[in-house]
């Protein structure tokens, strides 16, 4: 049996999320670290779509902040772990792309399954910035079937 993995862009994504956690000095990834993880990067075709809906950084990053709470300085904790709901994310991700007959899945296909997922804080993140999650996840699916293999 194949092994379906993420992309190197998903990889990095990952990264992305768990740097931002520590920075925020939270000691575990949820999935709205994800969201933030993929606004930051300007350069992707994924954080551009985001943007035109109205997702930057700075302002997803108030969200983010607002529904946690931040570490003191010198209070900073070691990074433990994804979420139980994160960790679940990312699997669905990779259960998605095979349906599709994608072999690795891509930052799309996780920000579809934030989506899908029904997660209180991803849904919370989107209201709390007025953006259509359907309409995202619509666009990253077309992202997605756009894309060749």
């Amino acid at each position: 049996m194949q092994v379906f993995e993420l992309t190197q862009a998903s990889q990095k994504l990952f990264e992305r999320a768990c740097a931002v956690s520590t920075r925020l000095r939270h000691h575990y990834v949820e999935p709205e670290h994800f969201v933030l993880a993929m606004v930051i990067d300007v350069n992707t075709r994924l954080a551009r779509m985001l943007h035109r809906h109205g997702m930057n950084p700075d302002t997803v990053l108030d969200v983010v902040i607002d529904m946690h709470e931040i570490f003191p300085q010198g209070q900073e904790r070691v990074l433990e772990q994804l979420t139980q709901a994160s960790t679940k994310i990312i699997n669905t991700s990779i259960s998605f792309a095979w349906r599709q007959h994608k072999s690795l899945a891509t930052p799309e296909h996780i920000l579809v399954m934030l989506i899908e997922s029904k997660n209180e804080n991803v849904r919370l993140l989107f209201k709390k910035l007025g953006v259509n999650p359907d309409r995202v996840s619509a666009e990253a699916t077309e992202m997605i079937l756009s894309t060749v293999n």
